[in-house]
């Protein structure tokens, strides 16, 4: 999950081998894999339309219900090749998770921009972090830039309009966010490889203490 989400910083082929790499790594198999990358990013995708379409709904019904409308079918299009490629029981709770998971994320995103936006002074809203999350979304969908790096910001500043808010405070909100999140992947991954030496460690210690024969 952390080499999955630290992944996502790197262009899209890049992210892409690393999320795999990291899947086969834990037993699953290359094709599960790719299958599984794809389908996650756009039912992430599709999430986020679902929902920022529905809150835009609220100030803009034509285009609000038209990406809202988007997104549901494109999950429903998860939704139904996940319950077709599992067995009935595991591929609802794989569906349940999966959403779950895309809806948490897709909220937390909201609530990192409204608490960015407020550090910055802009009257932030649920509604005014719409144009932000869209950006993000296009952005890490681009194929070159690491993590739509500069792509973001650049469309942020254009997006920025729509909140009521200048280019200047659209830019200087993408670069805070990005440089937050790096920030917590940095933490996530050092936590994590201190956790796995410390795993090693005990076993090494345990195989020590037990000693190579005494399973015999």
């Amino acid at each position: 999950s952390v080499a999955g989400s630290a992944a996502n910083l790197l262009p899209v082929p890049g992210g892409f081998l690393v999320k795999n790499y990291a899947i086969v790594s834990a037993g699953g198999s290359v094709t599960g894999a790719m299958g599984g990358t794809v389908l996650t990013s756009v039912a992430w995708i599709a999430t986020t339309a679902a929902i920022v379409g529905g809150i835009v709904a609220t100030a803009d019904v034509a285009l609000g219900v038209g990406v809202a409308a988007v997104g549901t079918i494109v999950v429903v299009g998860v939704a139904v090749a996940v319950v077709r490629r599992l067995p009935a029981r595991e591929g609802r709770l794989v569906l349940a998770s999966l959403l779950a998971i895309e809806l948490a994320t897709v909220v937390v995103e909201i609530g990192r921009y409204w608490l960015v936006l407020a550090a910055l002074g802009a009257h932030p809203s649920v509604l005014r972090t719409m144009p932000f999350v869209s950006a993000n979304v296009l952005a890490t969908a681009s194929v070159v830039f690491p993590g739509g790096l500069g792509i973001r910001e650049a469309l942020a500043g254009g997006f920025s309009a729509a909140a009521g808010l200048p280019a200047a405070v659209g830019i200087a909100a993408a670069a805070l966010d990005r440089a937050g999140v790096t920030a917590m992947y940095a933490i996530d991954a050092a936590l994590l490889a201190w956790w796995q030496r410390q795993r090693r460690r005990r076993t090494v210690s345990a195989q020590a203490v037990t000693g190579p024969g005494s399973s015999g």
